[in-house]
């Protein structure tokens, strides 16, 4: 693959991952309104287990979206566009961010069935 396909699919990626996170943290938010339209005192402890959780989720998905625009602002200070090519510790970030995007989507996937299963559980 040449650099300028890769630098073209980069930037490709971190529009994907900007959407994917926005759409987490909306759905977060969500599930936020959700807790507290279900929350009562026999369910106060997983009630904060869920509120934590969707507070520090929510903070890790604004970390992960300053990561890739440092990330984008470094490939534009560094002049690269999608006519450039990405070096090697550019791609290495890249992928570390994918990285990490990967896993926060599988932690939210994993919250959510554990979120469904207590909303259930309070039918």
């Amino acid at each position: 693959m040449s650099d300028d396909l890769i630098t073209i699919e980069a930037e490709g990626e971190h529009l994907a991952w900007n959407n994917e996170l926005n759409l987490m943290k909306e759905e977060l938010i969500k599930f936020e309104e959700v807790l507290a339209s279900i929350s009562s005192p026999s369910n106060t402890k997983k009630t904060e287990h869920f509120q934590n959780q969707f507070f520090i989720q929510k903070g890790i998905v604004d970390k992960l979206k300053n990561e890739i625009q440092k990330h984008d602002l470094a490939l534009e200070r560094g002049g690269k566009n999608a006519f450039d090519s990405i070096d090697s510790q550019d791609m290495t970030y890249h992928n570390q961010i994918k990285e990490k995007v990967d896993t926060q989507f599988n932690i939210i996937k994993d919250l959510k069935s554990e979120f469904k299963a207590f909303i259930e559980a309070q039918k």
